[in-house]
């Protein structure tokens, strides 16, 4: 069968050669924009962030009155101790899991911006440069609060929350680009900010990566153990995890009108509460789906092209269907030679068009921006950023559209010839 496929396809080259011609800058124009709209559409909404998102929602703590006459009739004492006595309110409600006081900026949201530490390993000096750092204050359940995961070896979230003031907690990324696949734990790490003095301290653990902001994948994050910090209305933040199974707009939505009553301490109280799943949908690229839908169309039309291509192909060959059928062929021969050719024309045409896909992407480099960590090597934890999967897993989706496409461009017009009696289809005679 295969023989007798390439046979025909030899013997019809010309047609043929002006058919690959078409199929090529189809598949190169798919190979192309599908691209963009596959890695765009697993950006935004398929790539994990790494902790709890589903069950997080984000707090402002507000105070009646002015802001500074209340700050000035406080210490910090109070202020951390009124906090308290705010949380455990939202505690004490049946949805709510736990709550997490902010450290300043210490706490994992994908719409803040971290800070950077010049960071280096102890005794190797070509293990530095600037990595995002976050702060967070130990014995608060943080790492269970936001839902981080311990990696593999490493001691598990509950300790790691416990560790003493000035340990780190690395992710998994940064751990392997740091030690490769040596233990971390116990190792020490210096980090200074701008000109400050330099700090020495030791790897408590390491835990999966994280995401740290919608318009980037996953990057290198360091968790620096600090002790709490003063609370300031209007800055500091509340996490609050819900358990399992609440749905967390739903639940802000219904708090929403009684949040001040419900929250109230001393004239403290929490003002707004944000579902996470709310700031990522903020954040996602409101022109995105507009831009998919373009692209869509476009590759509509060329789907189109290519499927009556075939289909006029096919159709045109009734009289060498007839033939065929009147020298005994059975209509299951013709159609899976038909197919057969189909089949054959898309792969070669593929595979042209994606080694001119390769070649243009090392022109401009597909990689390019997406490492969002500023030490000299970037991470590969997922196939976007992995130039390898990254082709592998376009050319596979793209691929198995094309060929869909001319099957089905084949199929319908080659199981209505092979049905057709060998009398009429040499009646038939184009």
């Amino acid at each position: 069968m295969w023989k007798l496929i390439l046979k025909n396809l030899w013997s019809r080259r010309k047609n043929n050669g002006l058919l690959m011609a078409e199929l090529v800058v189809a598949a190169v124009f798919s190979l192309l924009l599908l691209d963009v709209a596959i890695v765009a559409l697993y950006d935004n909404y398929c790539m994990p962030h790494g902790y709890d998102t589903d069950v997080l929602l984000l707090g402002d703590i507000g105070v009646e009155g002015d802001e500074e006459e209340y700050m000035k009739d406080c210490d910090d004492d109070m202020l951390l101790e009124r906090a308290e006595h705010v949380m455990n309110r939202l505690r004490m409600m049946d949805e709510v899991d736990d709550v997490y006081l902010t450290r300043g900026e210490g706490y994992l949201c994908p719409q803040r911006i971290y800070n950077y530490a010049n960071m280096f390993v102890e005794a190797d000096t070509s293990k530095h440069g600037f990595v995002p750092y976050l702060e967070y204050v130990p014995g608060k359940r943080f790492f269970e609060i936001s839902g981080l995961r311990s990696a593999e070896g490493s001691p598990s979230v509950e300790t790691l929350s416990d560790c003493e003031t000035g340990c780190v907690v690395l992710t998994r990324s940064l751990s392997e680009r740091l030690f490769g696949d040596e233990n971390p734990i116990g190792r020490q790490i210096g980090y200074y900010f701008r000109n400050e003095d330099t700090l020495m301290c030791r790897v408590a653990g390491v835990v999966e990566d994280v995401r740290r902001s919608q318009a980037e994948r996953t990057s290198y994050v360091m968790f620096l153990a600090q002790p709490a910090s003063r609370v300031t209305p209007g800055y500091t933040q509340l996490v609050v995890r819900l358990r399992d199974g609440v749905d967390a707009v739903e639940f802000a939505d219904r708090l929403h009108p009684s949040l001040k009553k419900e929250t109230v301490v001393d004239g403290m109280f929490v003002k707004r509460l944000t579902a996470y799943s709310d700031i990522i949908s903020q954040q996602k690229n409101p022109d995105l789906l507009i831009s998919v839908l373009l692209v869509s169309v476009f590759l509509f039309n060329v789907c189109i092209g290519v499927f009556g291509t075939f289909w006029l192909q096919t159709r045109r060959r009734m009289e060498e269907i007839g033939v065929m059928r009147s020298f005994g062929a059975s209509r299951k021969t013709v159609f899976a030679m038909l197919l057969g050719e189909g089949w054959m024309l898309a792969t070669m045409s593929f595979a042209v068009a994606c080694l001119m896909w390769i070649h243009f992407t090392q022109i401009v480099g597909i990689a390019k921006g997406t490492h969002t960590c500023r030490l000299s090597v970037g991470i590969e934890s997922y196939w976007v950023s992995s130039y390898g999967w990254h082709i592998a897993v376009v050319a596979g989706i793209v691929y198995t559209i094309f060929l869909l496409v001319v099957c089905i461009g084949v199929f319908i017009p080659a199981y209505c010839a092979s049905r057709v009696h060998p009398v009429d289809a040499l009646h038939d005679k184009q």
